[in-house]
């Protein structure tokens, strides 16, 4: 085979109803011309496509694969399907082409294809590498009129005729890779430019970009369109930390609203509209056209065009921005705004600066649109209780040139505030640490915040703008804003909520709760949100900063892209009183506080925080960035952030534990060693022991649990790295050896001072309040079950102090105390052993016991309950004891360990192993020697089975090594359903039961059997359960006999998997065999059912009723005498149509008797006088007294449904029980088989009551 490659060189030709439809891969095109690998144009291949004509085409006009610097010119293109032109070439020039008419391929030729996401292009050239497209109109494409990859920004940029999109969904389009557009032209490129391109009236987008380069739009021209830029760039997710410089610039561009005064406002109609309606543009209110959204910058693209185009589907990024410059704005108002935010999304959409631009016909009305947040958006898989935060903290800043004057542009953040109680916005959300002053003093909102709520703002300067039924936002002059990053850093980020977060700052708080939940996990929200947090602040004023929750250990503070003058001091609130270290140089570079500073002691370098009162450490603007000061009496740390550098708080890695001396000064506190006698204590150095502060109770506002004159707090860890990656050594043994000294009462003697009380123990997350225990008791008593088997009440033990208080921490969590339990010597059975899980671990103070139990039976137990570590606690001799109690015997019973697993059929040998089981828990008994029991079992069949036997060994002993007796040798005679009785007795004479086992004996046929259908059947007898199966044997008895009646009638099929139970009296069980034996056969007994089945019982015949169930299911409605009939004669059917006819002419007639004639006369008795009205049913005769069962055209289905009434006792029942059925035509009578107290009863079961 060969491949010939040639060129085609067309000029001023025409091509009509060319393409085939479907084949547009690059290895295949079939268009009107296709290039396909030509290789470059030249002298040779002199290929060409100039000044032709394409109409009516079944697929695009133009395709280049392959086929480098190659002209596309001055062509005419009209109604292609799919794209008018492609390349994916080099160089290639497409020049001064008029392509019109796009006919979408999920609509053309009557298609209606809904899930269809190609957006095809009138010139499709992603993939392509330096194109030249200049001077091309694209006009009427139901999907794009350009995709093209523009041009490096980092190249010079070089001037083009524009090309012009008009009429278009959307103008020019890209979608994000990696399944879309690939824009790069080189390995390096970060951004792309896209100019010279002009879009009018698009009826979605002007120009749609979504892509992970940023993007500068120049030179182009938009107007007329639903949304003329929509700029969506896919930055970093904000789970990897990485800030990115994800940028959408607008420059030298012209934006226009409406050039016909919103007269052309109209939406066209069709398939390709139906099909694409999840990608319609954004609109403004009463459907007004938007201008240039703010940038929509995200951690990931939202899967454009298969998904909604303009929706978010991940966090947003940590940082970016954008900018318009030197653009005209003009005609905006009415039904257009010129900048607004995107309405489909709620968690951060980023800052926009303009500046030298120019407004032509603008009303400032409508310069501006900030979108109310989504109230739907607030649920537990979004934003969860209340607004997220893209419509509240938007940023618009304007050097003049829009706004008339140096402006910045907020959002009323307080939108709501108090309002609405679906937006989850109250003072009640405010932090409470926000309200409580460190003495205890808790103030209300309105004394925080004086000034008001939202953002903070400079009266007089800052107007509000918009409409309050709308849209509203602040126009403030002369105010400086910027964006202040709160982010945390702990892995928990996502699982950690920290919102609602306060910021404070002027008199104003405003309350931020972070970006939405975005995950999918198996099919459910994954109830995570990132804790990233962008706070709208003025710099130069010191920023209060709260969360709800506790801290992370590490966290990051910055101004976004910060103004090199921008300053703010501000104030974090830690609930944990950990040392708060603060680095900046991206975490690399300590700095150290102006109230901290490094002692020489021993000849080391100590580091110690001072608190000199009257000092004021608290820094100011005038300090370097990253200065701090730590207020540890109000748990505030201050930091100074500058430009957009950025600040990382750690929590120290310490323990803080705070004592309570009495009758010390601060002089003899140091003069008697207290801190060189704990670094003794916990072996560590000296300088890890730092003293915090000291305080008297004369100068303490803190309430103290004694008379304590000295407050001490110390940390205890080591001093603050050198950088917030650096390691230092865990601080959990530390913890945990003063929480046990605490706790034993052994700290006096370890510090060789007496009277310390320990108040406070901090480490990580958790405090704790040492507190010595006085005491164990119960809060909950056990209760015995019988002997093997767990209390069915468990005992929980807590321990309480001198006041009588329950201890809720008993040692630190990591390495909480133990409680162990003991069976007292002497107490029940010599030879008991008390079993389960005898030591258990405490938690949040309580000992649980989950499976304590006691081995043998007997009277008097007593289990004592005693801390058994650590060591130390153990020596403090603490227990509490049950009071005496017994244990019963073991209830027992006899169940299959094995048997054989093949068929069991006639006169072939089976074997049975049976197991001694606990009677209440089934579970087999590991060690039937454990009281010296042995055990014999006697078996037999309960009752005659189709005149046959149980041959072999009937009897054995259990072996005490397996717990099992097995009997390898059982034949049996017949056939059909058996039930096994066998008798199990002790030596010692304790136990004497039985139990009853269910064997199926096949008969040789029934063995050959080839089961290729089975039916579930369900039978009635129509009797109370209670009454004539008086006990289990009983009712085993008749479920057998029931199912060998029809086992041996039809023994071409087999029966099997039977069941007795209540409901009347219902059995149940499964026919198997061929498909035609097993219709037959169901048929076959439905007639025996309505024939009146007679089965025999003892000396007692029972009937089956006419109830038949089939798979569930009514078989033939019931098996009475009427269902089996053939069918009516035609004069009969013509003469109960007659009838029903009269019947409907007298309920007509009653109708209007009673609705139009009687109530114009008297009142009448409406109950029936007429006999034949009575409702029919069953009348139960039972202790002399008659009680109505059931009603309705037939009594006796009802009769199944009904719960038989309340009567004398079933000891006293009258021996004849008699059902009358008064439904009219029966005359049915039916006496129960085995009244109570006669010799029949006794005659049925071979069983005995288990004895204890």
């Amino acid at each position: 085979m060969f491949l010939f490659t040639g060129y085609i060189r067309a000029r001023y030709a025409k091509f009509d109803f060319m393409g085939q439809d479907g084949y547009t891969e690059s290895y295949d095109p079939r268009f009107a011309i296709a290039y396909v690998a030509t290789g470059p144009v030249n002298d040779v291949k002199p290929s060409l496509v100039q000044g032709c004509a394409f109409v009516s085409l079944d697929s695009t006009a133009v395709g280049a694969f392959g086929a480098t610097d190659l002209e596309i010119s001055n062509n005419v293109v009209v109604n292609p399907v799919g794209n008018g032109i492609v390349t994916t070439s080099d160089n290639t020039r497409i020049e001064n082409n008029l392509v019109a008419n796009l006919l979408w391929t999920g609509s053309y030729d009557g298609r209606n294809e809904p899930f269809n996401i190609r957006y095809e292009a009138g010139i499709y050239a992603i993939g392509s590498h330096g194109l030249h497209m200049a001077d091309n109109y694209v006009a009427g494409s139901e999907r794009v009129g350009y995709r093209v990859p523009g041009q490096d920004c980092d190249d010079p940029y070089t001037p083009a005729v524009l090309n012009y999109a008009v009429g278009n969904l959307m103008g020019y389009g890209v979608f994000p890779p990696p399944k879309e557009d690939i824009l790069k032209q080189k390995d390096t490129q970060t951004c792309v430019r896209i100019s010279d391109i002009a879009a009018f009236r698009s009826i979605d987008y002007g120009f749609y970009y979504q892509n992970d380069l940023n993007v500068n739009l120049h030179k182009i021209i938009v107007a007329d369109n639903q949304v003329s830029i929509f700029p969506m760039v896919i930055g970093p997710n904000p789970l990897t930390h990485e800030c990115g410089d994800q940028r959408v610039d607008v420059t030298d561009s012209i934006l226009i609203g409406s050039t016909d005064n919103c007269a052309n406002m109209q939406s066209p109609s069709g398939v390709y509209m139906t099909n694409s309606g999840h990608c319609r543009g954004d609109k403004g209110p009463n459907g007004a056209r938007l201008g240039l959204l703010f940038p929509q910058i995200t951690g990931g693209g939202n899967g454009a065009p298969f998904k909604p185009c303009g929706n978010i589907m991940s966090y947003n990024p940590i940082c970016g921005g954008g900018s318009v410059t030197g653009t005209v704005f003009a005609h905006f108002g009415q039904c257009s705004y010129a900048l607004s935010l995107s309405t489909n999304n709620d968690d951060l959409q980023f800052y926009l600066s303009s500046s030298s631009n120019l407004k032509v016909d603008v009303d400032d009305n409508f310069l501006l649109y900030y979108p109310r947040p989504t109230v739907g958006k607030i649920n537990p898989a979004d934003c969860v209780d209340m607004d997220c935060d893209a419509m509240k903290k938007a940023l618009l800043r304007d050097d003049g040139t829009l706004a008339g004057s140096p402006a910045y542009f907020i959002p009323k953040s307080e939108w709501q505030w108090g309002g609405d109680p679906r937006r989850g916005l109250n003072d009640a959300r405010v932090p409470k640490d926000m309200l409580t002053f460190p003495n205890g003093t808790v103030i209300t909102v309105d004394q925080l915040a004086p000034n008001g709520r939202g953002i903070s703002r400079v009266a007089g300067q800052c107007t509000l703008k918009g409409s309050a039924s709308t849209f509203e936002y602040y126009k403030c002059a002369n105010v400086k804003y910027e964006l202040l990053v709160i982010e945390s850093l702990d892995a928990d980020t996502e699982t950690r909520r920290l919102s609602p977060v306060a910021i404070l700052q002027d008199g104003y708080i405003d309350l931020i709760n972070g970006p939405q939940d975005h995950g999918w996990c198996n099919g459910y929200t994954c109830q995570k949100r990132v804790s990233l947090f962008h706070a709208l602040v003025r710099p130069g004023l010191p920023v209060s900063v709260y969360l709800t929750s506790v801290q992370p250990d590490k966290m990051r503070y910055f101004m976004m892209d910060g103004q090199a003058d921008s300053c703010v001091v501000v104030s974090f609130y830690y609930q944990n009183p950990n040392r708060i270290d603060v680095y900046t140089d991206g975490g690399s570079h300590y700095e150290l506080p102006k109230n901290g500073k490094y002692e020489t002691k021993g000849g080391k370098q100590i580091f110690k925080l001072l608190n000199d009162p009257g000092v004021d450490y608290i820094p100011t603007c005038s300090d370097p960035h990253g200065s701090n000061y730590i207020d540890r009496d109000a748990r505030l740390q201050y930091f100074v952030l500058k430009g957009n550098a950025e600040i990382q708080l750690s929590k120290a890695n310490v323990v803080i534990v705070s004592f309570g001396l009495p009758a010390m000064t601060v002089e003899e506190f140091f003069g008697a060693n207290i801190v060189e006698n704990l670094a003794a204590m916990l072996n560590i150095p000296l300088e890890k022991v730092r003293v915090v502060s000291i305080v008297s109770s004369a100068g303490s506002g803190r309430k103290r649990r004694s008379t304590s004159t000295l407050a001490v707090v110390l940390e205890i860890g080591d001093e603050p790295p050198a950088s917030a990656t650096d390691n230092t050594e865990p601080v959990v043994d530390i913890a945990d050896l003063v929480m046990t000294a605490c706790q034993d009462g052994s700290l006096d003697t370890s510090l060789s001072t007496s009277g310390i009380q320990c108040e406070e123990i901090i480490i990580g997350g958790h405090v704790y309040q040492p507190v010595e225990p006085a005491g164990l008791r119960f809060l909950q008593t056990l209760k015995p079950s019988h002997e093997g088997v767990p209390f069915t009440v468990q005992p929980k033990v807590r321990a309480y102090d001198d006041n009588d208080n329950l201890i809720d921490n008993m040692g630190i969590v990591e390495d909480p105390w133990k409680i162990t339990a003991t069976l007292r010597a002497g107490t029940g059975h010599a030879n008991a052993v008390l079993g389960g899980t005898v030591t258990v671990t405490t938690a949040n103070g309580w000992a649980n016991f989950t499976d304590l139990q006691i081995s043998h039976k007997g009277s008097g137990y007593i289990i004592d309950f005693q801390i058994s570590y650590p060591l130390s606690a153990a020596a403090l001799n603490l227990k509490v004891s049950t009071d005496p109690f017994d244990v019963m015997a073991v209830p027992l019973t006899s169940g299959v360990h094995s048997m054989t697993m093949d068929n069991i059929v006639t006169n072939e040998v089976m074997t049975l192993t049976l197991e001694l089981r606990d009677s209440t828990t089934n579970k087999p008994i590991p060690d039937i020697n454990w009281r010296g029991h042995t055990f014999a079992a006697s078996c037999d069949t309960l009752m005659e089975f189709e005149e046959g036997s149980l041959t072999g060994t009937l009897s054995g002993q259990f072996e005490p090594s397996t717990g099992h007796v097995a009997f390898t040798d059982w034949r049996f005679t017949g056939y059909g359903l058996v039930y096994i009785s066998c008798q199990v007795e002790s030596v010692p004479a304790e136990y004497d039961f039985y139990s009853f086992h269910k064997v199926v004996v096949l008969s040789p046929a029934q063995d050959a059997i080839v089961v290729t259908a089975n039916s579930i059947v369900t039978v009635r007898y129509n009797l109370d359960y209670d009454l004539t199966l008086p006990d289990v044997a009983a009712a085993k008895q008749l479920e057998q006999a029931t199912v060998n009646y029809f086992n041996k009638k039809y023994p071409e099929i087999i029966i099997s998997d039977s069941s007795i139970s209540k409901g009347s009296i219902i059995v149940t069980f499964t026919v198997e065999g061929r498909t035609a034996n097993v219709t037959s056969v169901l048929s076959s007994i439905c007639t025996d059912i309505s024939a009146g089945t007679p089965i025999q019982i003892a000396s007692n015949n029972l009937t089956l009723d006419g109830y038949m169930l089939v798979d569930g299911t009514d078989y033939y409605s019931s098996c009475t005498s009427e269902s089996k009939k053939e069918g009516l004669h035609p004069g009969y059917i013509a003469l109960i149509v007659i009838l029903c006819l009269l019947v409907v002419a007298a309920v007509v007639f009653i109708v209007v008797y009673k609705v139009v004639i009687k109530p114009k006369s008297k009142t009448h008795d409406e109950s029936s006088h007429n006999p034949a009205d009575r409702r029919t049913g069953f009348y139960y005769i039972d202790n002399g007294r008659t009680v109505f069962l059931a009603a309705g055209l037939t009594g006796k289905h009802g009769f199944y449904t009904q719960t038989q009434a309340a009567g004398r006792p079933e000891s006293s029942a009258p021996p004849i029980t008699t059902l009358y059925d008064e439904t009219p035509g029966y005359t049915i009578i039916r006496r129960s088989p085995l009244p109570p107290d006669t010799d029949a009863e006794v005659a049925m079961k071979r069983a005995v009551t288990p004895t204890d």
